[in-house]
């Protein structure tokens, strides 16, 4: 029991009755209850929670793919709950934002070091040029925008029925009525604020359109005729007319009467004109005497759904990149933080001496491995000397005619699996990985360690560890017999040879 006001002795009611008793606000069923749900102080407990997934320690044995990994599964699911129901201020998302993006490029969430990616393309899908972390924003907008699907879907339920009630709209049997006035809600209110958005991408199909609003329901796909049309809604006698009362049928042909009040000039006239050609040019299916029914434009099976709602916003928010090769990147059995270095890799973004000076340090720009040149991304890869051996080695090994790029956007842009390259899959998805993964600790092992070894033992090591991938995640039927052969020639010549020798027997 809550006492609300002045209530005298609440434990003796509560004794009648039964029950506990407290004060609000208070959290039930993980909710807030008795606060305004615009005060930051009601995501007190997720921001706890928050923390808590970021204790100190997690730091010392995540890799960047592991706390990538933590981030996105574990993370971004805290807020989704409370998110379904209140709008959250946008201090709250920037402090849950900091927390994350701290996280991912320190390892801790209050140390901050060199975030290497800007924050927007993180939260970018893959497909994009992301990491495909939750944009907070965009998924609170997501789940509260499923409401106006249910409202519309779940006319017998008692929450719609309450809705309607408190907030009535005569005029539409699918949308609500404005929370303002003085029986708004605000939790209500910061819902309906997601309500143009939403109808910008679902759409009544009218069947006999017995119960839609023709003016103020959106059955046709994008557009709300009191919205696109004004000066003719005002001209109209029916401005709260349905589908069915303005439509007639007559000889199989459809017949449009607006029921026009005033004669229209000039712009208002254009609009008529405007209107009655999109009317004439619906397709025969959309008016039938079937019922109507409500169609989601972003899905294939017309059904609303909060991945695709989130796909819808987050794509018109988020900057992205237009055909990121993220399937070279991220289509691989590489560990995920060899394929997260190789998306830093892509976006110019790995701290060579080059990189580091761009960010203020001060230090001699030389190559470690040929010390002939500086330091940055396209030297240290594939122009040094060093390097360059090992990726001559690589190209005669998958069997590349001719001159390869030495650019990272280019090699990464030509290492297209099926069609460039004459091996069609397996070995090759994981190669660029272990290529550039075991320069980068070679170079690192050199500066940090003053140790070296000859680039025959660096390419050992790649070799070695595509064999290892492949054993570990389980995916050794993916690799062709003579990619398998070839490799193992570079591994093991000997042991290749007895496999090539037993295969030519037993056949």
């Amino acid at each position: 029991m809550f006492p609300v006001g002045d209530v005298q002795n609440p434990e003796t009611l509560a004794g009648i009755f039964g029950c506990g008793w407290s004060y609000l606000p208070t959290i039930y069923l993980g909710l807030p209850l008795g606060a305004s749900s615009n005060s930051s102080a009601i995501w007190n407990n997720i921001m706890l929670r928050f923390q808590s997934r970021l204790d100190g320690w997690r730091s010392k044995f995540l890799s960047l793919g592991g706390r990538i990994i933590l981030c996105k599964s574990s993370m971004s699911s805290q807020p989704l709950y409370q998110f379904s129901l209140v709008r959250a201020p946008k201090t709250v998302i920037h402090k849950m934002e900091k927390m994350q993006r701290n996280f991912i490029w320190s390892g801790t969430q209050d140390k901050s070091k060199f975030h290497l990616v800007r924050w927007n393309i993180c939260k970018a899908s893959k497909e994009r040029g992301g990491l495909g972390v939750l944009d907070l924003n965009c998924m609170n907008s997501a789940l509260l925008a499923k409401w106006f699907w249910k409202y519309a879907m779940e006319p017998t339920s008692w929450w719609r029925q309450l809705i309607k009630l408190k907030f009535p709209n005569p005029s539409s049997t699918w949308r609500a009525g404005s929370s303002g006035g003085p029986l708004g809600c605000s939790m209500w209110k910061q819902i309906m604020k997601e309500e143009a958005l939403f109808w910008n991408f679902a759409y009544v199909t009218p069947g006999g359109g017995a119960w839609v609003s023709f003016w103020k329901d959106c059955w046709l796909p994008g557009l709300i005729l009191k919205d696109a049309y004004p000066r003719v809604v005002a001209a109209s006698s029916v401005p709260e007319a349905w589908v069915s009362e303005l439509i007639s049928f007559e000889n199989e042909s459809v017949g449009w009467d607006l029921h026009l009040s005033l004669s229209l000039r000039g712009g208002a006239e254009r609009e008529r004109l405007d209107l009655i050609q999109k009317l004439l040019l619906l397709p025969p299916d959309l008016i039938s005497a079937g019922p109507a029914k409500l169609i989601w434009k972003p899905s294939m099976s017309g059904d609303f759904s909060v991945k695709s709602m989130y796909t819808v916003f987050s794509h018109d928010r988020l900057p992205g990149i237009v055909d990121f090769p993220h399937k070279v990147v991220w289509d691989s059995f590489a560990p995920t933080k060899v394929k997260a270095f190789l998306w830093l890799l892509k976006h110019g973004r790995v701290l060579t001496h080059e990189n580091l000076k761009k960010r203020g340090l001060s230090l001699a720009s030389m190559c470690i491995m040929c010390k002939e040149a500086e330091e940055n991304i396209n030297h240290l890869f594939w122009l040094c000397p060093f390097s360059n051996k090992i990726w001559n080695t690589i190209q005669q090994m998958v069997e590349i005619v001719g001159p390869f790029p030495a650019h990272v956007d280019a090699v990464i842009a030509g290492w297209n699996v099926g069609s460039q390259l004459p091996w069609k899959s397996g070995f090759v998805r994981g190669l660029l990985h272990a290529y550039t993964w075991e320069i980068w600790k070679e170079r690192n092992s050199r500066i940090f360690q003053d140790k070296s070894v000859q680039w025959q033992v660096i390419f050992h090591k790649i070799c070695r560890s595509l064999l290892n991938w492949v054993l570990v995640t389980g995916t050794l039927n993916e690799v062709h017999r003579e990619e398998w052969l070839s490799l193992m020639q570079y591994v093991c010549p000997l042991q290749s040879l007895r496999i090539v020798s037993q295969s030519t027997v037993s056949g």
